[in-house]
C-alpha cells in the first residue's frame, strides 16, 4: 500500500532549514500503471466485461436483423456470465490472461 505524506499530522521531521513539520502519512488507493501510450492496463475483469457487453450487443443485433438463432448465442454469454459468478473462472478470462490483461 502506498503512502501520502500530508502536512498537519502525528509525525514530526526537521526540515533542512531547521523548522519542524508535523507529518500524516495516509493510505492510498493503488492505481494501475500507465502503459507506454499514456493509458493504462485493463484488468480481467474489466475485460470479461467489455468482451461479454460486446458479445451481447453485437448477438442481439444479428438475432434482430440476421437471424433469430443468433439469440441462442446471447443465451449462452448469460450462462457463462451466471455460472462464472459462483465459479469465478470462465474460459474468456483465459483468453484475456494470454492477451495481457493483468489479475485483479
Amino acid at each position: 500500500m502506498k503512502l501520502v505524506t500530508i502536512v498537519a499530522g502525528a509525525a514530526r521531521r526537521r526540515s533542512p532549514g531547521g523548522t519542524v513539520t508535523r507529518l500524516l502519512m495516509l493510505p492510498v488507493e493503488r492505481q494501475a500503471q500507465p502503459t507506454p501510450t499514456g493509458g493504462r492496463h485493463m484488468t480481467v475483469n474489466e475485460g470479461l466485461r467489455a468482451a461479454a457487453g460486446t458479445f451481447i450487443l453485437l448477438s442481439v443485433a444479428l438475432g434482430i436483423w440476421v437471424n433469430p438463432w443468433f439469440f441462442a448465442f446471447t443465451a449462452f454469454v448469460g450462462l457463462n456470465l451466471l455460472q462464472s459468478a459462483f465459479s469465478r473462472w470462465c474460459p474468456m478470462m483465459w483468453v484475456l490472461g494470454k492477451a495481457g490483461c493483468r489479475a485483479d
